[in-house]
C-alpha cells in the first residue's frame, strides 16, 4: 500500500534560494533555512499541503541563534497543533557540548508552546548499540528524558562499507502519536530518509 509522508525532514541540504524551486514535490510546500556559515549546511521540512502552517515567531528567533542547523514550522490540522522541527549538526560549527546546550534551548521553546512536537536530523551522534562514543549517546539521551523527550529512531540510518550507525534521529515530546519509523534506503546519499 501507498503511504504518503506528512512531514519529513532534509539535513545537510546545501540548497541556495535560488535552487528551492528545483526541489518542488507535488502535494507538499517546502520550508528550508540555509545555512548560517561558509561550513553549514541547511536544512528543510516538506509539509503535505493537507496541513495548515501557522508561523512562530519566536521559535523562528530562537532557530536563528542555535549552532545547530534547525528549521520549525507548526502545522495545524484541524483542531490539532504539532511542532516540527529539523536539525543539522555540523561537526565543523556546533560541538557536542554546544549541541546538548542547544538541545536544551530549543526543548524549553518547544515545551513553552504547549503543542506536541517532533525534533528529526542528522546529529551526528551514533545512539546504536554499537557506538564508539557510549558516553556521548548516554549523555544525548538523557537530555532528552529529561525533557520527556524520546529517540524512536532504532534502526542504522547512515550505512557505508564499514559501518552502520544511527546518527540521524527522531525525537517525539508524545512518542505514543508515531504509528511507524523506517529507515528507507534511496541509494541517493550514504544517509537513509
Amino acid at each position: 500500500a501507498h503511504s504518503r509522508f506528512d512531514a519529513f525532514g532534509m539535513s545537510d541540504t546545501s540548497i541556495t534560494a535560488e535552487e528551492e524551486k528545483f526541489f518542488n514535490i507535488p502535494g507538499y510546500k517546502l520550508f528550508h533555512a540555509g545555512a548560517r556559515a561558509s561550513r553549514g549546511a541547511g536544512v528543510g521540512i516538506y509539509v503535505s499541503d493537507n496541513f495548515e502552517v501557522i508561523p512562530d515567531l519566536r521559535l523562528h528567533e530562537l532557530t536563528r541563534k542555535l549552532r545547530l542547523d534547525c528549521i520549525c514550522v507548526c502545522l495545524r490540522l484541524g483542531s490539532q497543533t504539532v511542532v516540527v522541527a529539523s536539525v543539522y549538526r555540523s561537526f565543523a560549527r556546533c560541538s557536542v557540548s554546544q549541541c546538548f546546550a542547544d538541545l536544551d534551548d530549543l526543548f524549553q521553546a518547544l515545551h513553552l508552546t504547549g503543542c506536541q512536537f517532533v525534533v528529526m536530523g542528522d546529529f551526528n551522534i551514533d545512539v546504536s548499540v554499537q557506538t564508539k562514543n557510549p558516553a556521548q549517546a548516554v549523555a544525548y539521551l538523557q537530555i532528552c528524558q529529561s525533557y520527556n523527550v524520546t529517540q524512536v529512531m532504532n534502526k542504522p540510518t547512515r550505512v557505508t562499507g564499514t559501518t552502520a550507525t544511527t546518527i540521524d534521529h527522531i525525537l517525539l515530546s508524545e512518542p505514543g502519536s508515531i504509528k511507524d519509523v523506517h529507515a528507507i534506503d534511496l541509494d541517493i546519499s550514504d544517509h537513509h530518509l
